[in-house]
């Protein structure tokens, strides 16, 4: 049977981890119209995390505590934006979000720099966990979902539905990826643009106007940009 999640456009979201994404996520939804409930066991960036969004804007979004599990278990859907350790977040943070959430609430986690399907085994419910990538700074709305190998189709069709409700815009990732697409291709532009620069070939004006003219039609008309995602 295929995974039922609740209806978490008003359902409060639970952001575990209110370091440098964990609070840009949190703006991006609270200022979307979402409940978002922060949480962080260090009380100085949790302190910091409420600061930044309160700064921004007057959220929803200003409960915050230390712990999660029991919070975790009164939300639609998780996020969790801890430090990228995989013993953190296989053996302590995915594995007891899903054993407090809910049965059939959705845990996304935003990971960047090791296999996300590296990091269910132990979990109990693999199917309602997914990758989901937001973008950064909050204003870019892109926000890759990626399965962990196990998720169950309709939970990424769930947030490919829902996002849009917030103004972002979900993209499916077919394959898995270290890394956002984004970035991962950006890195290598980055480094041959240093290099060909380096070379004074073109000079620095007319670099940057070669790429405002050409690299969207470019890398628009690419064939495996589309097939990469949807």
């Amino acid at each position: 049977m295929s995974f039922q999640s609740l209806d978490f456009v008003d359902k409060p979201m639970a952001m575990v981890g209110a370091g440098t994404h964990g609070r840009r996520i949190t703006l991006m939804l609270a200022t979307r119209g979402a409940e978002v409930r922060l949480h962080d066991p260090n009380e100085e960036v949790r302190s910091e995390g409420v600061a930044f969004v309160g700064a921004n804007l007057e959220p929803k979004a200003t409960k915050a505590d230390g712990g999660y599990t029991g919070r975790a278990a009164g939300t639609a859907t998780t996020e969790e934006a801890v430090p990228d350790s995989a013993d953190l977040k296989q053996r302590r943070v995915l594995r007891d979000l899903d054993a407090a959430a809910s049965p059939n609430a959705i845990i996304a986690s935003n990971l960047s720099i090791f296999p996300g399907s590296e990091l269910i085994d132990g979990v109990l419910r693999p199917e309602r966990v997914l990758s989901s990538h937001f973008y950064m700074p909050p204003r870019v709305i892109l926000v890759e979902l990626m399965s962990y190998g196990k998720t169950d189709p309709a939970v990424i069709q769930r947030i490919i539905v829902v996002l849009p409700k917030f103004g972002l815009r979900p993209l499916h990732i077919q394959e898995e990826s270290v890394g956002l697409i984004f970035n991962r291709v950006g890195a290598v532009i980055k480094r041959e643009s240093l290099y060909v620069l380096a070379q004074g070939a073109p000079p620095h004006p007319k670099f940057d106007e070669i790429f405002k003219l050409a690299i969207g039609a470019r890398v628009l008309q690419k064939d495996g940009s589309s097939r990469a995602c949807h």
